[in-house]
């Protein structure tokens, strides 16, 4: 759990900091992937959703794993498999993420509620927290779903090392209809080269998703 001062926790509870110190907090998102995701369902999310602003779809990426903030560092940061205990202490984060965004900003799009609690949502139900299937899911989650995929995959971890691109693309396909929309997932194929060079080339851009978090309603 991160140790936030008690001044961070008094200006959380007002909504004052929020996303403004959760994003520059160095615990939170330390390799940038909660703002690299957030670039990503941009790309993929907007021929989804056309009515949708982009800027609420970064938002949404970039927020969608507030949740492990309450995860021990010792279980976020484990180099092998994870004890049944633990991983429902991590499998809690959906859930937790959806909670604290409420509280500390009753006035967040739902879009971005949903991507946090609904992201780990498997298109065939066999995902958590609530176990939803296909189009029960909302379509933001299904988009952050595949983005973070990517993401994580092309990310090395504490338990293994980064996958190369061909990889991460064979993956998308065979989790097609079963973990993940296949449409979601026909137009990040579509669009995969260009997803790798946005990754590559725009996965820093944190003080833009400040803006973009102070201006949402």
């Amino acid at each position: 759990m991160l140790d936030f001062p008690p001044r961070l926790w008094t200006g959380l509870a007002s909504g004052l900091l929020l996303p403004r110190a959760l994003l520059v907090h160095p615990d939170l998102d330390p390799d940038g992937h909660g703002a690299r995701v957030g670039i990503l369902a941009r790309a993929i999310g907007l021929p989804l959703m056309p009515g949708i602003p982009g800027d609420r779809l970064e938002l949404a990426g970039c927020m969608h794993d507030v949740g492990k903030i309450f995860v021990p560092p010792e279980i976020l940061n484990k180099p092998g498999s994870l004890t049944m205990a633990e991983r429902t202490i991590m499998n809690r984060h959906p859930v937790d993420g959806a909670w604290f965004l409420s509280a500390v900003r009753p006035d967040l799009h739902r879009d971005v509620l949903d991507a946090a609690l609904y992201h780990h949502e498997d298109f065939d139900g066999r995902g958590y927290p609530c176990g939803l299937t296909a189009q029960r899911i909302p379509l933001v989650a299904r988009i952050i779903a595949v983005a973070d995929a990517i993401d994580a995959l092309l990310s090395p971890r504490v338990y293994r090392p980064a996958w190369v691109p061909g990889r991460v693309r064979h993956y998308l396909v065979a989790r097609s209809g079963t973990r993940l929309d296949p449409l979601v997932v026909s137009v990040a194929i579509d669009r995969f080269d260009t997803l790798l060079m946005l990754r590559q080339g725009r996965g820093k851009r944190r003080a833009k998703l400040i803006l973009l978090a102070e201006r949402e309603t």
